[in-house]
């Protein structure tokens, strides 16, 4: 077995030499630029990836990522093609939550328009031109310098996969504070596609080269998307979050104690019923009704056992 692991690790440093699109730990044969474990079994089969449109495409993309920004790195200054008005305007409606869409309805405009004496912007324009520069003003990469990060990553499959990137600095002035740097509908969520939205996000962060080794931390839900991105962030250390934790200890036990699941199916009867709700208030008084155990909502399964 130490023979076998040796020659594996030679025939995958080779490889590597060969062609400076692969890295390798020794056991695997990563692709940096499709983030995807590429059998090296048959040399002929690394050569085929290489020669894929796919890999191609990737790494034309992100060659070209380093020499020019992903969004404007600079705000931009009020003049014939930007206003101090519409910056205003946009930075009032994003910090209010309100979706620029609102900016559809006539009466609004024509309100703004009475009061304030200014044109209002189409929704388009906004998007458009002044969103990159809140973007980019909130962001404020100066101020993650040269400091540490950590990252949260998560996603959901309900309706739609969506993907989040929560980071911080790990600097004493900011490290109380988290951003949300990248939102993201994939077309489907495994390691492949996490792991290019993981490295994409931070090309995001850091448009002059993802600094490697200043990702410090990673928490997930113990995804296996992360045993790929270990290998190119050697510093990072992964943690698994606490409430996905906790959430998998409800559905363990709602698994080995069937019977107590059945019986909490069936007080749900109350749930599209307002006559027998009426008839339990009759009879219990002030005891509130039975919580429903939704999937999603982590550990209330546990709240409706105890109840």
């Amino acid at each position: 077995m130490p023979m076998i692991k040796k020659l594996l690790s030679s025939t995958l440093n080779a490889l590597v030499n060969v062609s400076n699109d692969f890295t390798t730990d020794g056991q695997v044969l990563l692709c940096k630029y499709c983030e995807v474990v590429v059998s090296s079994s048959k040399k002929f089969q690394v050569q085929q990836h290489i020669q894929t449109a796919k890999h191609a495409m990737k790494k034309e993309a992100k060659t070209s990522a380093k020499q020019q920004a992903l969004l404007p790195t600079t705000l931009s200054r009020p003049g014939s093609k930007h206003s101090r008005f519409n910056q205003d305007l946009c930075r009032a409606l994003v910090s209010a939550d309100i979706p620029l869409n609102k900016l559809n309805n006539k009466e609004l405009v024509s309100f703004l328009e009475k009061y304030t004496d200014q044109k209002v912007p189409s929704e388009s324009t906004l998007r458009k031109n002044y969103v990159p520069d809140l973007y980019n003003e909130i962001l404020d990469r100066e101020k993650v310098g040269d400091n540490s990060t950590w990252v949260s990553l998560d996603e959901t499959t309900d309706a739609r996969c969506v993907a989040n990137f929560v980071f911080g600095t790990l600097g004493p002035e900011e490290r109380d504070k988290s951003y949300l740097l990248n939102l993201k509908v994939l077309d489907k969520v495994n390691h492949s596609t996490m792991a290019a939205f993981f490295t994409d996000a931070l090309g995001l962060l850091w448009e002059d080269g993802i600094k490697y080794d200043r990702v410090l931390l990673v928490c997930t839900d113990a995804a296996p998307y992360m045993a790929g991105l270990e290998i190119l962030f050697p510093k990072m250390i992964h943690v698994t979050c606490l409430a996905h934790g906790l959430h998998r200890v409800a559905e363990l036990a709602c698994a080995v104690m069937p019977d107590v699941n059945v019986l909490i199916s069936t007080v749900n009867v109350f749930l599209k019923a307002p006559s027998r709700k009426e008839r339990f208030r009759q009879i219990a008084g002030t005891v509130p009704l039975s919580p429903s155990p939704v999937v999603t909502r982590w550990g209330n399964w546990i709240e409706a056992a105890l109840y």
